[in-house]
C-alpha cells in the first residue's frame, strides 16, 4: 500500500519492454519495487483514462499530443488495491493545461471480462487513505490550496464524500 501511495509523490518511468518481450512478460514490470505498466496494455488504459487516439498519435485530456519519449510522460501503476485479485491502476498526467496546479489523475479497474473501466478521475494529485468501504481505501484528493474532498467506493465506483466549496 505505501508503494501504491508513494505513486503520486515520485514521478516513474514506464517500462521500456520491447513488443516480442511485452507478448511473453506477465501485466506488469518492476522498476524500484512498483508495478509498472508494459507497452501492450498502455493504449487500453489511456483510453479507458479518457485519453484519445488520432492514428499514430495519443491526445490527452486537454487534447494535447502526448510525447511518451519526453521527460514526464503519463505514468501508470498498477496494483490489487482492495485485495481482489483483479488488477487497479492510477494514471497520472502532468502538464500547463491541468490548471490550476499542473496535475490529472484517473483510477481505473480491470473488470472480469479484461476490459478497463473509469472509477475516478479529476484534476489535482490523489492519495489513497483508510478506511474506506468494502476492502477499498477512499481517495483524497489534493487540490491547489487547502481543499482536499474524499472519495468513497460506492460498490460501482468511487462517489465523493466531501467536496470544496467554490
Amino acid at each position: 500500500m505505501r508503494a501504491f501511495k508513494a505513486f503520486f509523490i515520485a514521478v516513474l518511468a514506464t517500462a521500456g519492454a520491447t513488443a516480442a518481450a511485452a507478448q511473453q512478460a506477465p501485466v506488469t514490470d518492476r522498476i524500484n519495487g512498483y508495478d509498472l505498466l508494459i507497452p501492450a496494455e498502455r493504449p487500453a488504459m489511456l483510453r479507458a483514462a479518457g485519453f484519445v487516439f488520432e492514428g499514430d498519435r495519443v491526445l490527452n485530456r486537454c487534447n494535447l499530443p502526448v510525447n511518451f519519449s519526453a521527460t514526464n510522460p503519463p505514468s501508470v501503476i498498477i496494483r490489487d488495491v482492495n485485495g481482489d485479485g483483479r488488477t487497479e491502476a492510477l494514471l497520472r498526467d502532468t502538464g500547463s493545461c491541468y490548471d490550476p496546479d499542473g496535475n490529472f489523475f484517473a483510477i481505473i479497474a480491470k473488470g472480469p471480462d479484461g476490459q478497463w473501466k473509469l472509477l475516478l478521475d479529476g484534476l489535482g494529485i490523489v492519495r489513497m487513505v483508510a478506511p474506506g468501504y468494502q476492502g477499498w481505501p477512499d481517495a483524497e484528493v489534493q487540490l491547489a490550496g487547502a481543499c482536499k474532498p474524499l472519495y468513497r467506493w460506492n460498490g460501482e465506483r468511487y462517489a465523493a464524500v466531501t467536496t470544496c466549496k467554490k
